[in-house]
């Protein structure tokens, strides 16, 4: 029994003016359909990605030498031996402290980002925002805690070298940040929503163009140049986003910290952009050079009665 699949493309169709005009549509939504995955696949591998954003800015928090520091300027001059006692205790369990670290800013990531698709992100932080200040300018009423105050006496902490270290101006620029994100929760639910929808897309306009051409030279010749096209374009147009993007990252007053872990961000970014193009390039030079060297067999003349 002939194999179906076979059958159809031994006789192809001729190509009329009305095909063609589908396939030149059909073609040039498929290259819509890529630009617009290569993003939002970077934006899901990334910061989209809860777990992802936790491991990088847990990654440039320095646990041992922020607690060094910390000791050095306020325990060590009274009490050396306990500082000394608490710093090596901290770098023993560095590792532990960053996994919960990275569990709790992966919720809490999580946390917002539900509250953003919800609608909520504005509301949470005006919330947010007098608890925070409350809790800064009662320093004191919080170290005088009947749980803390022992612990804290023996240290010798005092609320002026907490304070010292809380910048209420940067927590609200954090706030600020997180309104100005507000304002992208259209893009945000349309990136997260379009995911699974653009690669049903990309495969069915595809088999579109492979099902009207019926021909295996006009179909890998017009899919070569469509993946061509676009992986070279969106090579050279990551290029243009993480040069376009680090600059306008150092714009924001920020900590040191978050600033290394958003610019580590946009490089993974741009760099799962850059192996997308390259791999959609890759796959359309192959089908351009098997459309130029293949070799359709001849059908045998019918005999004349």
């Amino acid at each position: 029994m002939a194999n179906p699949v076979a059958n159809f493309f031994k006789r192809p169709s001729k190509i009329t003016t009305g095909k063609r005009i589908g396939l030149i549509v059909l073609g040039i939504v498929l290259f819509l359909s890529l630009a617009a995955f290569g993003p939002v696949l970077a934006l899901h591998q990334t910061a989209l990605n809860p777990d992802y954003v936790a491991a990088r800015v847990v990654d440039e928090i320095d646990v041992s030498s922020a607690a060094h520091d910390w000791l050095t300027k306020n325990i060590s001059p009274g009490n050396i031996y306990v500082a000394k006692s608490i710093e090596l205790g901290i770098i023993n369990l560095e590792p532990k402290i960053k996994e919960r670290l990275q569990s709790v800013v992966s919720s809490v990531y999580g946390f917002i980002l539900e509250r953003l698709e919800k609608g909520k992100l504005v509301e949470m932080v005006a919330s947010q925002r007098p608890l925070v200040n409350d809790v800064v300018n009662n320093v004191q009423t919080v170290l005088d805690l009947p749980v803390l105050a022992p612990v804290i006496d023996s240290l010798g902490i005092d609320a002026a070298a907490i304070q010292k270290y809380v910048n209420v101006s940067q927590i609200n620029a954090y706030f600020d940040a997180l309104e100005q994100l507000a304002q992208a929760r259209a893009a945000f639910i349309a990136v997260k929503n379009s995911f699974i929808p653009l690669i049903i897309a990309i495969l069915l306009l595809i088999i579109g163009i492979v099902l009207i051409a019926r021909q295996v030279i006009f179909t890998t010749r017009e899919l070569g140049i469509i993946f061509t096209a676009y992986g070279a374009l969106q090579f050279i147009g990551a290029f243009i986003i993480k040069g376009y993007t680090s600059p306008l990252l150092r714009q924001y007053d920020i900590p040191q910290f978050l600033q290394n872990a958003l610019q580590r961000l946009n490089n993974d970014f741009t760099s799962i952009l850059i192996a997308f193009s390259l791999s959609v390039l890759f796959c359309g030079i192959v089908l351009l050079v098997v459309s130029f060297i293949y070799k359709p067999r001849q059908l045998p003349a019918r005999k004349r009665g």
